[in-house]
């Protein structure tokens, strides 16, 4: 070929005609092919009739390219599969300078022009992004976070919207309000909106059952038939098989692992006393926002085991020592959870109620299957003893045992503060030594003050050194109610995530808000 071309005789003039000409050939070909190509890929929809097409053109701003397109497309193949028309973008070039984007529309007719009216007003929405501010309460705010974040972000996937709770160092005021910015269009935030006040009135209905049922706590006997795990070896397992486990009542966790935590030391917290075997020795049940869990507990495995049918359902085919069951309380119609120490010859069963410290015995046939979602909450009796005090005998005298459970208001649900002073170890576990601190009347009470100045108890070494300090440390007063504390600072009850409980508000904040900086 190019040896023909050198053997022509073409003039210099003839020459440079050919090396244009040639080039703007090949490019029209190109053009043609491509175009040709374009018809070739078009597939009308089965249902687009055949017959003249309409091609509308539009220019979408850069801005309002990813609203058209949609996640993974998902909004533009929404858009041809309604209308069945072709829709593409066609330059590919100025996107690094963000420039406006030409779209074209291929299509039956009236099919082309709706799919232009549906592109028209995403691109007009977006256009109308607005913000919304209001006010949620601060008791509120856990519940709309959900567990590390997962419900803010579940509304937002709901509602379209994009919504951010400010940050907040005042987290123990629970009265307190929080603003909140939503940001959309007007349906957007409306959704957004209605969703959050929906959890909020879900959750003022949550607390609401939660006062009641504090309010309605029954005063309990002081119980102490025996110490957990103390019980005379040959009592025991008579008659049951130890390979046999009621899959139900089984606590897979060990009671460590079970039990609430109590908050740092040298910090001031709000206990009820739940029961007493002596000064040094009882169990109390750490106060905070969530208190009131265990009352709507055992409400709700009260109203349960009540009904005929379920308490028949429920009882256990076999039973074995450690089992976490469901059982009522002596001169009690409420049930509650317990574990099982025991079993006695007379065919009683001896219990440890997990949530108050306290031990029965129960007859076997009065026991029940635990429901899974009953055991969802943490045991909350924590074993305590009295810091820096030791009996004056050997041991605690019984004159000394009952002005102890005056002192601390026993089984009665009126609140003390506590602070934990140091840790014993036990046979079994970690025993927690508190002060405990009356702060219901004008003045406050040292409770192991009073056993010694009445002569019941006398110093240890520790408290000699300890307790001036102690008395002059500021702690705050519990809000009082009917019922005693009603909130205190969420850091008073404190789960260790390892646990599987809820995060911190504080947690949660942070993660939170690092995703909606970042999404």
């Amino acid at each position: 070929m190019i040896d023909k071309l050198n053997s022509l005789k073409l003039s210099t003039k003839q020459w440079v005609v050919l090396g244009i000409t040639v080039p703007t050939s090949m490019f029209l070909l190109y053009l043609l092919l491509k175009k040709q190509d374009e018809e070739e890929n078009y597939r009308p929809s089965k249902d687009l009739a055949r017959g003249p097409q309409l091609t509308i053109e539009m220019t979408v701003p850069f801005d309002k390219v990813g609203a058209v397109i949609g996640q993974q497309g998902v909004t533009i193949k929404k858009i041809q599969e309604e209308t069945s028309c072709r829709i593409k973008f066609q330059n590919e070039v100025g996107l690094e300078d963000k420039e406006d984007r030409h779209l074209v529309v291929r299509g039956k007719p009236e099919s082309a022009l709706i799919a232009e009216q549906l592109i028209r007003k995403i691109i007009t929405e977006q256009s109308a992004i607005q913000t919304f501010e209001m006010m949620i309460p601060q008791w509120a705010i856990g519940k709309i976070i959900g567990r590390n974040g997962e419900n803010i972000r579940s509304l937002c996937r709901a509602s379209k919207a994009r919504i951010n709770i400010e940050r907040d160092d005042n987290r123990g005021d629970y009265t307190a309000l929080r603003q909140c910015v939503i940001k959309g269009t007007v349906d957007q935030i409306q959704y957004a909106k209605g969703l959050i006040e929906e959890e909020i009135a879900l959750e003022e209905a949550y607390r609401h059952k939660l006062e009641n049922a504090s309010a309605n706590r029954k005063q309990r006997g002081s119980k102490m038939s025996k110490v957990a795990g103390t019980s005379d070896e040959d009592e025991r397992f008579s008659e049951y098989p130890e390979a046999a486990t009621n899959e139900l009542t089984k606590d897979q966790s060990s009671p460590k692992n079970q039990t609430m935590q109590v908050p740092a030391q040298q910090e001031f917290f709000s206990v009820y006393m739940s029961a007493v075997e002596h000064v040094g020795h009882f169990w109390v049940q750490v106060l905070g926002e969530r208190a009131g869990s265990l009352d709507l507990l055992v409400q709700s495995m009260t109203e349960y085991y009540s009904q005929p049918g379920n308490l028949q359902a429920c009882k256990p085919d076999t039973l074995c020592t450690g089992d976490i069951i469901a059982s009522p309380f002596q001169d009690d119609e409420s049930w509650y959870r317990a574990r099982i120490i025991g079993f006695l010859e007379d065919g009683e069963v001896d219990l440890y109620y997990v949530d108050f410290g306290d031990s029965d015995k129960m007859p076997r046939d009065s026991l029940c299957s635990l429901r899974s979602d009953f055991l969802s909450l943490p045991h909350q009796a924590v074993e305590c003893c009295l810091a820096g005090v030791q009996p004056v005998e050997s041991e605690w005298s019984d004159v000394a045992v009952d002005l102890f459970e005056d002192l601390t208001y026993c089984a009665k649900w009126k609140p003390l503060m506590a602070k934990i002073v140091t840790y014993h170890q036990v046979e079994g576990g970690t025993t927690t030594c508190v002060d405990l601190v009356d702060t219901n009347g004008t003045q406050d009470v040292n409770i192991a003050n009073v056993l010694v100045e009445r002569g019941y108890a006398k110093f240890t070494h520790q408290k000699n050194s300890t307790r001036n300090t102690t008395r002059e440390r500021s702690y705050p007063p519990p809000p009082q109610s009917d019922n005693g504390p009603v909130h205190l600072p969420v850091e008073t009850l404190t789960v260790p995530l390892e646990m599987g409980e809820l995060m911190l508000d504080d947690d949660i904040e942070e993660f939170v808000d690092e995703g909606t900086r970042t999404g």
